[in-house]
């Protein structure tokens, strides 16, 4: 793991670091050197090597009161952290017009450390516009006084307790991204339409007074129209500005995607994932994964037949850095599937972050995973299955505590990265980053019987040979492991990176003798925090963090993060250390050539002309003769500007990584630590180092053989097995690709020679894979899904659901996401007690005493017998849960109640004057209705008289069920399960207090209902900063149950309850598909010459032109057997009929009839959403119905015109 020891060579403006040897640290400290080790990351991401701004140069305009206007659309109200307007000096200084930062959907004056940005945003108004609505933002700062405007009007407005930032025309502008070091939630999403700075403080009249795209008085210093799809400062007080991460300029607009889209301006054009080099066949972090730093390997082990490989990143939507373990697996070491995340950070959790650790095998043969848990101490987690997917983490969790003062322990040793592992039958944990008073490096050594009491030892070695490290170095991310007749420590020290002891373990003495110590890494490399597996094979494989010599502004723009290629660590018949590439690349090979045996001339060189490229291996014997330096250029460009060096010096004993002419770039730079370039703004003007020096000595008369690999940047050169050099370099030439022999000081031979290029390697991304159209559990021990209910939290959905493993609802299970759309199962969470027949259905709802106990509640339901009652359980991290007593069971009232009836599923809201509203699926006597009660904490209930219910002329629902309750706008709507007549679903009632009356809704009464193939119900609110949002259940044709997509709850002007197409479904959209339209034809169904792939769902979207009253209805046709399929015809009012067609389009038989009572255009959007046999459709936006087809869809799919002027057209599809 990183630690934080950098030599700062001006102040940090942001941190207020004075010019000295920085020591940071994590949590608690211990004093002495492990202080050091701590706040590493965090360091890195608040810039470690701030330079201050920019000096006065011609034409330079200093901004110190100031005005930031913005005229915007907001894509998503639930969106965190973006900038529609930022002004910021190098050294991350900003000032920034920011939404939903602190407090959900508010606007803020966004500020570095949030030194000149009010905190206490709760009184302020929570932004409400839809997407296509333009707000107008604006911010002025007049001295420390700071005044925020919404549309012209005050917003809000508070003093600074810091002076004001000054910023000139040198400082950058970002619209999209808060800020170049940002974290999570960084990115805005929506639409610019106009964005200015001021160098003056506006008042409320002046900002009133402006309009988009017109000008001023007085002028702006600075102004983006985005007029004639040009991103430019109509001022020129700014240079032009840069694009990236799919940000557009048109129709007058800056559109910003959300995810990495941004614009910049005021420096050089950044650099971007698709334009710069990446590796093709090397472990990488993903695109979303942005700079992971650190990018540790962690947890490797080899387990029934796959390899996993686990790595730190960072998950930018959990808060604290997010440092969480992601998860690659393969059988064959070449191909990769990266998997869901392993390991994360949870609410509730002790710790905040996830650090380096090992994977092990505990007493029962099951895999573990051990890590350094930031704030908190050493915490395990162990397999729930053997695709090591699922992992459960230790409820005694920190297993091993940061001592605090005192405590055992406290000032004895650090807890910090852990490794541990089983020996016979004890549990050993070494624990890093601990010094012995001498002030060499060691572990400290812990034992435990069962992972939960642990008996601190003594420190683990002491190194006989002070020559073998020097001043400050430690020994962190530990692997200690047998190797032939001796063992092995590998680790790292943060001053130089990746580094090994060899030596002999007494196990009576419990202690680590080191004999030699073997380095990795030297000044200028990029080898760091090596770990280890032994495969079925016995091959001790390992992998280390490539470090990226790149500076910050360039990772920012194109992400960061690399895995070496694995090697084979052995020993020698010498005892000496053996690194070999693992035989398995070889699969890469192809376009083999031999190379002739050829002379080196003294001091020249020989063009390899047969061989040329960016991903090759390269296998050569060289016979070094008289050269004082032999070897071969590798990414040498054709003008002879730039090339890298491989160099063998004899008379050093030497073996060279020379980058002194590696590139012409100016983002590149090389220096020691190996994570010297992350947190710089600027490269120096020459690098601190510019070769790479490892150790080698040949024997007599032993030709030099190298084996070298390129894969675009990444350079691993292997000499004769038994040292390794890795280096990446990034020639700014595209052309750069040529190899070259060549020999100094003397004459030297090839003696022979081979190169491959090497073919890009598979890379899977399984991560989201649980099926994210329609969900529903894959784990048998999970069961069959029933009634779903969610809850938000922390920018968590958690998705509850009752469930079965056998013949009876058993369990309470859960799956979690980040987004709404991909889901994660965690398995049960509660199961039915002795003697239950089954389990009922429940929800989440926060104490009323949250602030204080933090304690999230759920109801549920059990029957024992004839009778249901209502039972609780209490978590506070909505992962865990437990039941609470007996004496909180919730039974039937008889006063008002069926003793033996329902009782079942209590939904809450707040109840004036405190406490809680319940409404429950209930059996009133003598009357169709629900209960009703209150509770002043959550758990213990008093039943009242069921509210009185108007059913109208209809009649009542027959064995209605509570589904959810909630106030929209002043009204409140209730959501009603049951049977009406022949429709079966889901049924608006609703109330003008919480007491009732309640009424059917005087529109869209049948919310969500069906006949004949019916397939949904019980449908639930929930609440997000975007809105109120609906989630329910659907039921396929083979009877297997899903979650369907989430609704968006909409309210019209005329109180009518309808649902809706939400936008984060957007994301259910992974990739495009090129439709090829129908033929012209006169028949009445035209079918798409593109089929389809139903299985793991696809989108389907296009106009659809009503036909004219009295004209026959169009729509679409779903083929789902040899002729035959359903068809969704919409006629002229936007009515529409679902139900059999033959294939030619005749035979039609409505048997679903849909009346959403709302008025469309004379055209309408439609969105088809399929899966297996589960549909839902929609006509702008609104949902009309989901259905279940009689079999699974074919994936062919056809267009009816009936009766309207055109058939359905401009299609889009996605899978």
């Amino acid at each position: 793991m990183l630690q934080g020891v950098y030599q700062v060579g001006r102040r940090d403006q942001r941190a207020s670091l004075p010019p000295a040897r920085i020591h940071v640290h994590w949590g608690e400290s211990t004093g002495g050197p492990a202080m050091s080790i701590r706040r590493a990351v965090l360091t890195l991401a608040l810039a470690i090597a701030a330079v201050a701004p920019a000096a006065g140069g011609e034409g330079r305009r200093v901004i110190r009161d100031k005005t930031l206007v913005a005229w915007v659309c907001v894509a998503n109200l639930a969106q965190r952290g973006g900038s529609v307007l930022t002004l910021e000096n190098p050294g991350g200084e900003f000032d920034a017009i920011v939404f939903g930062e602190l407090a959900p959907a508010r606007w803020m004056a966004g500020s570095n450390f949030f030194l000149r940005t009010h905190r206490n945003q709760g009184d302020w108004p929570a932004e409400s516009a839809d997407p296509r609505t333009l707000v107008q933002i604006a911010i002025a700062y007049r001295g420390r006084q700071v005044s925020i405007f919404r549309n012209g009007q005050p917003y809000a407005s508070y003093t600074m307790t810091k002076e004001p930032a000054a910023f000139s025309t040198d400082s950058l502008v970002l619209i999209g991204l808060r800020h170049r070091d940002a974290g999570g939630g960084r990115f805005f999403a929506g639409s610019i339409e106009d964005a200015r700075i001021y160098d003056v403080a506006l008042d409320a009249a002046a900002v009133a007074a402006l309009k988009p795209n017109q000008p001023s008085d007085p002028k702006p210093l600075a102004w983006w129209s985005f007029e004639g799809g040009k991103a430019e400062d109509l001022m020129k007080a700014f240079p032009a500005a840069h694009l990236v991460g799919g940000a557009r300029v048109s129709d007058g607009k800056l559109h910003l995607l959300g995810g990495t889209s941004y614009m910049i301006a005021g420096c050089e054009p950044p650099r971007d994932r698709a334009s710069e080099d990446w590796p093709t066949w090397h472990v990488t972090a993903l695109p979303d994964e942005g700079v992971a730093c650190p990018y540790d390997a962690n947890g490797c082990i080899w387990w029934k037949g796959t390899y996993h490989l686990m790595y730190i990143f960072q998950d930018r939507s959990r808060p604290h850095g997010g440092h969480s373990w992601g998860h690659l697996t393969s059988t064959d070491l070449v191909n990769w599937t990266y998997q869901p995340t392993a390991l994360a950070p949870e609410p509730g959790d002790p710790d905040t972050g996830i650090f380096s650790g090992n994977a092990f095998v505990n007493k029962e043969g099951v895999p573990m995973l051990c890590w350094f848990g930031i704030n908190a101490g050493v915490c395990v987690a162990t397999a729930q299955d053997d695709a090591l997917i699922r992992w459960k983490k230790h409820p005694r969790n920190p297993i091993i505590p940061i001592p605090k003062p005192g405590q055992p322990g406290h000032g004895v040793y650090t807890v910090w990265d852990p490794y541990l592992w089983l020996e016979g039958d004890t549990y050993y944990c070494l624990l890093g980053g601990n010094k012995l008073p001498n002030g060499k490096d060691t572990l400290y050594l812990c034992k435990s019987p069962d992972l939960v009491t642990w008996t601190p030892l003594h420190p683990f070695y002491e190194h006989p040979d002070p020559t073998w490290t020097t001043t400050d170095e430690d020994c962190s991310c530990p692997d200690f492991f047998r190797l032939g007749e001796k063992h092995v420590l590998m680790c790292i020290s943060h001053k130089v990176g990746a580094r090994a002891y060899i030596g002999r373990f007494d196990r009576a003495r419990e202690k680590f003798f080191p004999e030699q110590h073997v380095r990795m890494n030297w000044a200028g490399g990029m080898f760091f925090a090596p770990e280890s597996l032994e495969d079925n094979q016995g091959r001790r494989i390992f992998w280390a963090w490539v470090t990226d010599p790149r500076i910050r502004p360039t990772l920012n723009s194109t992400g960061s993060g690399a895995q070496s290629m694995p090697r084979v660590l052995a020993l020698g018949p010498d005892g000496s250390a053996r690194i070999i590439p693992v035989k398995e690349l070889e699969a890469l090979r192809r376009n083999h050539r031999r190379l002739a045996p050829s002379a080196i001339p003294a001091d020249g060189e020989v063009m390899l002309h047969g061989v040329r490229g960016d991903s090759l291996e390269l296998a050569l014997d060289i016979d070094p003769a008289q050269a004082s330096e032999v070897g071969l250029k590798v990414r040498c460009s054709p003008d002879g500007k730039e090339e890298t060096a491989i160099w063998y010096r004899p008379a050093a004993k030497k073996l060279v990584i020379d980058m002194s002419r590696s590139t012409l770039r100016t983002d590149v730079t090389y220096g020691q630590p190996p994570f010297f370039a992350y947190g710089r703004d600027k490269a120096p003007e020459k690098s601190p180092f510019t070769a790479v020096k490892a150790p080698f000595e040949l024997r007599p008369g032993e030709p030099l053989r190298l084996r070298v690999f390129l894969d675009k940047p990444l350079l691993e050169v292997f000499a004769n097995d038994r040292q390794c050099v890795t280096q990446q370099v990034f020639p700014a030439s595209r052309e750069a690709l040529g190899i070259k022999l060549c020999a100094r000081g003397g004459a030297a031979s090839l003696r022979s020679g081979e190169a491959w290029d090497m073919v890009p390697a598979t890379f899977l991304d399984r991560r989201q894979a649980a099926a994210p159209m329609f969900y529903r559990p894959r784990d048998k021990q999970t069961g069959v899904m029933w009634d779903t209910w969610l809850f938000l939290h922390g920018g968590t959905y958690y998705l509850y659901y009752l469930a079965k493993s056998g013949g009876q609802w058993d369990n309470i299970s859960l799956a979690t996401s980040d987004d709404g759309v991909h889901w994660t199962e965690r398995g049960r969470i509660l199961a039915k007690a002795d003697g239950v027949t089954w389990m009922g259905t429940g929800s989440v709802w926060r104490s009323p005493a949250f602030e204080r106990d933090g304690r999230f509640l759920m109801n549920f339901s059990e029957w024992r017998g004839p009778r249901q009652t209502i039972f609780f359980a209490e978590s506070t991290d909505l992962l865990h849960w437990t039941r609470l007593g007996s004496e909180l069971e919730f039974k039937q009232d008889t006063r008002w109640y069926e003793e033996n009836g329902r009782w079942d599923c209590i939904w809450t809201i707040p109840r004036d004057g405190g406490g809680l509203y319940g409404y429950w699926t209930a059996s009133p006597k003598g009357a169709a209705g629900f209960g009703f009660g209150q509770s002043l904490d959550g758990t213990r209930w008093e039943a009242l008289p069921p509210p009185q219910i108007e059913w109208g002329a209809a009649g009542p629902l027959h064995s209605p069920e509570v589904g959810a309750i909630e106030k929209l706008g002043g009204r409140y709507y209730l959501m009603l399960g049951g049977r009406l007549g022949g429709a079966h679903g889901m049924w608006t009632l609703t109330a003008d207090q919480p007491q009732g009356p309640f009424r059917p809704a005087t529109a869209n009464y049948a919310l969500l209902t069906s006949t004949g193939h019916g397939n949904t119900y019980f449908a639930r609110f929930f609440p997000t900063p975007g809105g109120m949002l609906v989630n329910h259940h659907a039921i396929a044709r083979d009877g297997m149950v899903y979650m369907g997509a989430l609704k968006r709850a909409i309210v019209d002007k005329d109180g009518t309850l309808r649902l809706g197409w939400w936008e984060g479904n957007e994301k259910l959209k992974h990739e495009a598909i090129e439709l090829k339209p129908p033929q012209a034809s006169a028949a009445p169904l035209a079918m798409l010459e593109t089929p389809l792939d139903p299985r793991n769902g696809v989108i389907l979207e296009g106009t659809l032109t009503l036909p004219a009253a009295g004209g026959k209805a169009a729509g679409l046709y779903i083929e789902h057997g040899s002729g035959v399929g359903t068809a969704i015809l919409v006629g002229a009012s936007g009515v529409a009929e679902l139900g059999p067609i033959q294939g030619d389009g005749s035979g039609f038989k409505p048997e679903n009839r849909i009346d959403r009572q709302m008025a469309f255009g004379p055209a309408a959007r439609f969105r088809l959403l399929l899966r297996h046999s589960l549909l839902e459709f929609y006509l702008d936006d609104v949902l009309i119905q989901c259905y279940s087809l009689p079999a699974s869809a074919t994936g062919r799919i056809g267009l009816i015109q009936g009766g309207a002027s055109k058939p359905p057209g401009d299609l889009r599809a996605w899978r």
